[in-house]
C-alpha cells in the first residue's frame, strides 16, 4: 500500500511536506509510511483519501500543490 501512496504523490506532482502538511503529520512520518516502515491505518486511509482514492466526503483536500 505504501508504495501505491508514494506512487499516488509523484503522480500528482505532491512533495512529502505538502501531504504532511494537509493531513497534520511529519514529512518522516509520510516517508516511513509509504516505505513500509510506519502502520497507521488512519493515516494511511486519509492519505490515500487525500490522493483520490477514498470516499470524497472524507476527503481533506483533493488539489494539493
Amino acid at each position: 500500500m505504501g508504495a501505491d501512496l508514494r506512487e499516488a504523490r509523484l503522480k500528482a506532482s505532491l512533495s512529502l511536506a505538502s501531504v504532511a502538511d494537509v493531513l497534520g503529520s511529519w514529512p518522516n512520518r509520510i516517508s516511513e509510511l509509504q516505505r513500509g516502515l510506519l502502520y497507521d491505518t488512519d493515516l494511511a486511509l486519509r492519505y490515500e483519501a487525500m490522493l483520490g482514492g477514498g470516499d470524497p466526503a472524507t476527503s481533506e483536500a483533493k488539489n494539493v500543490a
